[in-house]
């Protein structure tokens, strides 16, 4: 997050009168700057298809958690695996499309790190209507998930 969008998710939780509780740090996925086992839940958006190690991450989300705590993430995925070429597109990179996990690996993934009960909760399509739409083969099956697990 850039420090605009820290700033901007601050106040969102200071107008959801929950300013006293949310704390807003910069950091990166694969190295949270949080103690082992000090998170109630960790909430992402968007941020695991552009990380270049999804295993990292999600070892990291489980070693912030604590024992109970909670993964929401909103993602997208992909139905199978993705060309080269498609992985390779700095369009489709900018558009969270070319590092999107197979949606088959997103459950096996968080499972490895040791979270449990992941689920897909709901499935959308993020990309209808927007600028990006038009980056979307329909070859490509890219949609959006809602998941969540639990430490």
């Amino acid at each position: 997050m850039t420090p605009a969008m820290r700033d901007v998710a601050a106040r969102a939780a200071a107008e959801a009168g929950l300013g006293a509780i949310v704390t807003i740090r910069p950091g990166f996925f694969e190295q949270l700057p949080m103690d082992d086992e000090s998170v109630d839940v960790v909430i992402s958006n968007g941020v695991v298809n552009l990380a270049p190690d999804k295993d990292k991450v999600f070892a990291e989300i489980h070693r912030v958690l604590r024992p109970g705590g909670r993964l929401y993430l909103a993602d997208v995925v992909v139905q199978r695996e993705l060309k080269y070429e498609v992985r390779n597109s700095p369009d489709l990179w900018a558009a969270c499309i070319a590092g999107a996990l197979p949606e088959s690996e997103l459950a096996g993934l968080a499972l490895a790190s040791g979270l449990r009960n992941p689920m897909i909760t709901e499935r959308f399509d993020c990309f209808r209507d927007t600028s990006a739409e038009a980056k979307v083969a329909d070859d490509l099956h890219v949609q959006a998930v809602n998941f969540m697990a639990r430490k």
